[in-house]
């Protein structure tokens, strides 16, 4: 009986080297049939088959060929060119511009100017032996008034430091301090000069006398 199983077990042996190719392969699928299949659950293994997908050199129909690149490359290097030319012309237009504005604002002081020094070519123009004190005087408070409406066009205006004011060292400049009755101490007692102002800027401060 055994010398019959082992002859049994050579025939299968033979049987099953001298089949078809394709019969075999068949019965292996038919073998791993019931073996669980190994089913990804996990995104990571997903990630790593991407990664590896991409590591996998291409092909070079699917690479840009040169002429590809040297294309792209020129188009940005005409794109750069063009921004850098409008960069510079927005440049030079601007300090056109600015030197224009400046340009500009000294025309304009100059034309209103230009009355003032009339005024003085006619108070100048008067006989010394037919005009009065009071005649200079008033002629001295026209130009005045007359210079400070100029001043006044370009925002300029004038800074008076009342009496008992506290002074503020933005828009006075104490000049010496002195006693006075019934003021507290830092106080403007006087004003020596007035001041000037260019909109919120102080373009000269009040000179002033400031209580002790």
């Amino acid at each position: 009986m055994a010398r019959h199983r082992a002859d049994q077990g050579w025939v299968k042996t033979m049987n099953e080297s001298t089949r078809n190719p394709d019969e075999a392969d068949a019965m292996k699928h038919a073998e791993h049939a019931d073996e669980p299949r190994h089913i990804i659950n996990d995104p990571g293994e997903l990630e790593a088959e991407d990664v590896l997908e991409d590591a996998i050199p291409r092909s070079p129909a699917d690479q840009p060929s040169i002429e590809a690149v040297q294309a792209e490359r020129d188009e940005l290097k005409e794109k750069y060119l063009r921004a850098l030319a409008d960069y510079q012309n927005f440049s030079r237009r601007s300090v056109q511009n600015i030197e224009a504005a400046r340009e500009e604002t000294r025309m304009r002081m100059a034309k209103a100017l230009i009355p003032v020094m009339d005024h003085f070519d006619r108070a100048l123009e008067f006989d010394p032996d037919k005009t009065t004190a009071q005649d200079v005087l008033e002629g001295v408070r026209i130009v005045r008034d007359e210079l400070m409406k100029v001043l006044e066009q370009f925002d300029v205006h004038r800074l008076e430091a009342e009496v008992g004011c506290e002074f503020d060292p933005n828009l006075d400049e104490a000049l010496m301090r002195q006693p006075v009755e019934g003021l507290d101490p830092d106080r403007i007692a006087q004003q020596l000069q007035p001041g000037y102002l260019l909109g919120d800027k102080t373009l000269r401060p009040a000179k002033v006398a400031v209580t002790e």
